[in-house]
């Protein structure tokens, strides 16, 4: 089962999340964490805010950066969908004992 280990947000809104299972370049998260699977939006929208999506297999981190600065005071919603899959082909599941394939959802506001 896929999940993430951690999540760090840059001043600027770079938005880096940090997977804990090994996985493949050819097969794993490399192939699936893309601008299709790790999207960001303005909490209670669903309008996705243009950014670029980026894998390293090295460091296990994806990057999420915004084509614009976010702005101050405002609270964003980052998800990575159950479209993401781990070397198995496993969907990313947030909690295996609920039903159903969950997505990973982090909150948070600009504020510096």
């Amino acid at each position: 089962m896929a999940r993430r280990l951690s999540a760090s947000i840059s001043s600027k809104g770079r938005y880096t999340t940090l997977f804990k299972e090994s996985r493949s370049t050819t097969f794993g998260y490399i192939s699936t964490i893309n601008g299709q699977t790790f999207k960001l939006f303005k909490k209670g929208t669903t309008t996705k805010i243009a950014a670029q999506v980026s894998y390293n297999a090295d460091t296990d981190m994806a990057k999420l950066n915004p084509t614009n600065n976010l702005k101050r005071g405002i609270t964003y919603k980052a998800v990575v969908s159950t479209g993401a899959k781990d070397v198995a082909g496993n969907r990313l599941d947030q909690d295996g004992s609920t039903p159903g394939l969950q997505q990973k959802v982090w909150f948070f506001t600009i504020d510096d």
